[in-house]
């Protein structure tokens, strides 16, 4: 299968409209995910000959979030939206943190990601 992502940069008055309108919160965010196809929908009446593709979704990130967190936690731009990214797309793949314990596995995922991509990039 083909996979696709969709990855936007947006303003903090356009990521703050879809925290309200999807999350009924108020304010901009760091990041938001909106899953197209599911990890759990079921795939397989499509063959290889379709060339199938799989829309995992979009990752929503706000670039100026991103910079007052890099000040706040001490992090590079890149590191910040690396991190951002990383996080959408664990959300697309059915990572959560909601509960203490999903959180520590999605945390642990990042960690192991973000890693391996600082290797590839050095």
């Amino acid at each position: 299968f083909n996979t696709e992502v969709s990855i936007s940069f947006v303003t903090d008055e356009a990521i703050a409209e879809l925290n309200e309108k999807y999350r009924h919160k108020e304010g901009p965010t760091d990041v938001l995910s909106f899953e197209c196809d599911g990890v759990d929908d079921d795939l397989s009446a499509m063959t290889l000959a379709e060339d199938p593709v799989f829309e995992l979704g979009d990752v929503i990130i706000a670039p100026d979030v991103a910079s007052r967190q890099m000040r706040e936690f001490g992090t590079t731009f890149e590191e910040e939206v690396s991190l951002l990214l990383v996080h959408g797309l664990l959300h697309l793949c059915g990572y959560d943190h909601i509960e203490d314990d999903e959180a520590e596995v999605m945390e642990k995922r990042e960690a192991e990601i973000l890693e391996a991509w600082s290797k590839r990039t050095v």
